[in-house]
């Protein structure tokens, strides 16, 4: 073996190649989605020539065997073949994932059991712009039944601060799901990362391997059974860091060429070599070819990847096949770009479209007008319909990322204004419900002192007269309307049936009290007067007494019994031969008994009044003339009038007299 040259370090800074497998750490919440995997090109570049340092001495020279110009063997296929692209790399957006489900069409229970499904799902990472679309789609929803929710409460009188979101156990499972996800996508990234690690250990040391088998390796069987099982494991092992592919890339074919350079490989072997990388890179030209009708993008390029790092760890093939397979593996790889780059643009399109849907759902909100004049009802119209117009904002996919934010934020303001003024509608209402609830209480509270009553005239007067003003009072809230009312109603309801029961009762008594009174009433039209005249008057008071101790009568019958009863007794005290005091006394005593017999128990108490308030002014009366007579002197004229006087004050003594003898009627009867 001639002394070997030092592999050669890169000190560029330039991107790595794009043969890296490169895997990102995938966003630490589902809130972000950040993509820093690997994009790929479709326009690729010439590499620049791996160029090695210039020794410092002749010992550091690098000697070749000397060969013909046929015999020249190339030294790597990399030299002189198309290499990807490092500037455009392979590029996994999640935007490009097609998604699997319409979420529009399933019920909340069957998105919760989706997100449930792909949290179990080993596919972690590719789900994630599924499971992304999921978690805004059912957010929104959630978001949205909090918010019905919470208009319901306040248009009902709630308060704001006193609202307790309903709890949905659907919100639970859901979180539970996303907390899953997130916490099996970041240990798929952390075992990830220490996946990748150790395969960079893994070819560095390899790196060394061959360094050394080139260097080092005296017999030429071993040191080509050596490189070729050197070869194996390093296409065996899986990604590295993307910061280290390009330096291991480098490093990894001046070793292959160095190897080529120092060994001396009879030709045969080494056409072998090439025949067998033709045959390895044939099979990844058919894979890449059948990636175009892979539907899920992200699948298709992390498939791409994985046959970009086998390409550039294959070998060379045979000279006059190199540019060949290179232009067919390479039409796979732009027509899987192709594909994708149509794709987006036609997403553009529809996020465009999306977009003047979006402007439209806003002007629409836009132009729904409050008013400080409206009712309830008109609330309740302008809130359906800017729920509607949310509705149809919900069935709109995402417009432009550099405005999806702004239209959005423009169409929550128009709602944020109509939902607003609502708001202030219903804090004011129900200040109004409060006032009209304490009147309406203050109310019951009247009726229920009176519904015991069985005053029922005066009862039934002002319970009527509550009735009117609970009518005047405006509304209280549905959810203290019905108990207010039934609270009101009962006190009434039990008045008024205590008071059907009653006259029902009476009605009754008054049938029966008919009969007797007609009774008494023919006895008494036929009632013959003895000789005696002490005993007509016992007989009549008799009369009167039973008349008396009878109740009420039928009210239609009422008027036509009480006529004839009078009469009848009249003509018989006309009879009589009585002097005016015993007749007055009599008369009285007769108004008594109808007064006791009408349906008006208050009669009673006025007649009661008025006597004790005649009596008294007459006792005045009285007194004054009494003192005025004191002033007269002896003259004639004073004489006549001193006697007017005296006159005056005996009849209004007779008077007093006969008043009290009525007062006493009155409160014996």
């Amino acid at each position: 073996m001639s002394s070997p040259e030092k592999p050669l370090e890169n000190n560029s800074n330039e991107a790595a190649n794009s043969n890296n497998e490169n895997v990102s750490s995938p966003e630490s919440s589902l809130n972000s989605e950040t993509d820093n995997t690997t994009p790929v090109t479709d326009d690729v570049e010439k590499p620049e020539p791996v160029v090695a340092e210039a020794p410092e001495s002749k010992a550091d020279a690098v000697e070749h065997p000397t060969t013909t110009e046929d015999e020249k063997v190339p030294v790597s296929e990399s030299s002189s073949e198309e290499e990807f692209s490092t500037d455009e790399e392979i590029h996994k957006d999640d935007d490009d994932e097609v998604a699997v489900e319409d979420l529009s069409t399933l019920s909340n229970e069957e998105l919760v059991a989706l997100a449930e499904k792909y949290a179990d799902d080993d596919n972690i990472l590719d789900l994630r712009p599924a499971f992304n679309q999921l978690r805004e789609h059912l957010k929104s929803i959630f978001d949205n039944e909090q918010e019905d929710s919470l208009n319901t409460y306040l248009e009902d009188g709630g308060e704001r601060d006193d609202y307790q979101p309903i709890p949905n156990p659907l919100v639970d499972r859901f979180y539970q799901a996303l907390k899953k996800f997130n916490k099996r996508k970041d240990e798929f990234v952390k075992n990830r990362e220490k996946e990748l690690q150790q395969n960079l250990a893994k070819k560095k040391d390899i790196l060394d391997e061959l360094r050394i088998n080139a260097e080092k390796e005296e017999n030429i069987g071993r040191a080509f059974e050596k490189f070729r099982e050197l070869q194996e494991r390093w296409r065996a092992i899986g990604p590295v860091p993307y910061a280290e592919v390009r330096d291991l890339q480098l490093n990894y074919h001046f070793l292959n060429d160095l190897f080529y350079n120092h060994i001396e490989i009879n030709r045969e072997l080494q056409e072998l070599d090439f025949r067998k990388n033709l045959e390895v890179k044939e099979r990844l030209c058919e894979d890449a070819e059948k990636l175009v009708k892979e539907p899920s993008f992200n699948k298709a390029f992390s498939r791409l990847q994985e046959l970009q790092q086998t390409w550039k760890e294959t070998g060379p093939v045979p000279f006059e096949q190199k540019d060949s397979i290179w232009e067919r593996f390479n039409a796979g790889r732009k027509a899987l770009i192709e594909k994708r780059d149509q794709y987006r643009a036609a997403k553009e399109q529809l996020k465009e479209k999306n977009l003047e849907l979006k402007t439209a759902l806003c002007e629409k909100a836009e132009a729904i007008e409050s008013s400080p004049e409206w009712k309830h009802k008109q609330w309740q119209t302008a809130t359906e319909e800017l729920m509607a117009i949310q509705k149809e904002w919900r069935k709109v996919g995402p417009a432009p990322d550099n405005v999806n934010d702004e239209i959005w934020k423009r169409f929550r303001a128009a709602a944020d204004k109509l939902f607003s003024a609502k708001n202030n509608f219903y804090n004011t209402r129900k200040k109004e419900f409060a006032d009209n609830l304490k009147l309406k209480v203050a109310l019951c509270e009247q009726a229920e002192n009176l519904m015991n009553s069985t005053d029922w005239k005066f009862t039934t007067a002002e319970l009527i007269k509550l009735q009117k003003e609970w009518k005047k009072i405006g509304q209280v809230g549905e959810r203290q309307s019905e108990k207010i009312w039934k609270r009101f109603r009962t006190a009434c309801d039990t008045y008024f049936n205590n008071k059907s029961e009653h006259f029902a009762d009476m009605d009754k008594a008054n049938e029966e009290n008919l009969i007797k009174k007609m009774a008494i009433l023919e006895k008494l039209e036929s009632f013959e007067h003895p000789a005696n005249p002490q005993e007509v008057v016992n007989a009549l008071r008799d009369f009167q007494q039973q008349w008396s101790d009878i109740g009420f009568v039928p009210l239609a019958k009422k008027e036509e019994v009480q006529g004839r009863y009078r009469k009848a007794l009249d003509g018989h005290y006309d009879k009589l031969k009585l002097d005016s005091g015993e007749k007055q006394k009599l008369r009285y005593q007769q108004k008594l008994e109808n007064i006791r017999s009408s349906d008006n128990p208050r009669k009673l108490n006025d007649e009661k009044r008025f006597l004790q308030n005649k009596i008294n002014e007459l006792q005045n009366d009285v007194q004054v003339l009494e003192n005025n007579i004191g002033f007269f002197g002896h003259s004639k004229g004073a004489e006549e009038m001193k006697a007017d006087f005296e006159k005056k004050i005996r009849k209004s003594k007779e008077e007093i007299s006969m008043l009290k003898a009525k007062l006493k009627m009155v409160k014996d009867s």
